[in-house]
């Protein structure tokens, strides 16, 4: 093909392009961001439990258990605090109690060990929120060795019972 020919060709091509078939070859074009944010999430937490000294229900005297001898009818108590962390929006959760155990050991099978809670002034409260934020869990154990024909007592005294630990638990649930 000749030169002149490829020429005219181009010659064509650019003047069609440069019309754009007769339109505007001008175009407009924007941008802009959405700005990023930070996200934190809200805390969901029961602090660990601070413990009071044991007493004895019935006379509210200190009963220390490495030195002092519990008897058949006698009632201890103690109390134990923990602080609550609830935030976030729409939080709810759950507190809950693992059922106490008297554990190992001869006496074990003849102790009756309960524990009871509060949040803030709340006896019981299983519900928590965040207006539950920074209140204080109080749970209040209790051990009882009852009186009775019906307690065998193993063979009267000198033995013992480790007292199996009281779990807490806070479990988030869906609103």
């Amino acid at each position: 093909m000749r030169a002149s020919v490829r020429a005219a060709i181009a010659a064509s091509c650019g003047v069609v392009l440069l019309t754009g078939g007769l339109g505007s070859l001008a175009s407009w074009r924007d941008s802009t961001d959405v700005p990023g944010e930070t996200i934190t999430s809200g805390t969901l937490r029961l602090a660990a439990f601070s413990c009071g000294a044991w007493t004895l229900t019935d006379t509210g005297s200190t009963f220390v258990p490495a030195t002092d001898r519990l008897v058949p009818g006698e009632e201890l108590t103690r109390t134990c605090t923990s602080t609550l962390t609830a935030t976030g929006s729409h939080l709810q959760a759950t507190l809950g109690a693992s059922t106490p155990s008297a554990g190992t050991g001869a006496l074990a099978d003849e102790l009756v060990y309960s524990v009871a809670w509060r949040v803030g002034a709340a006896v019981g409260q299983s519900a928590v929120t965040t207006a539950d934020d920074g209140k204080t869990v109080t749970a209040t154990l209790t051990v009882r060795f009852p009186f009775g024909t019906g307690v065998d007592n193993d063979a009267n005294g000198a033995v013992a019972a480790a007292l199996g630990a009281v779990t807490f638990t806070l479990t988030q649930t869906d609103d």
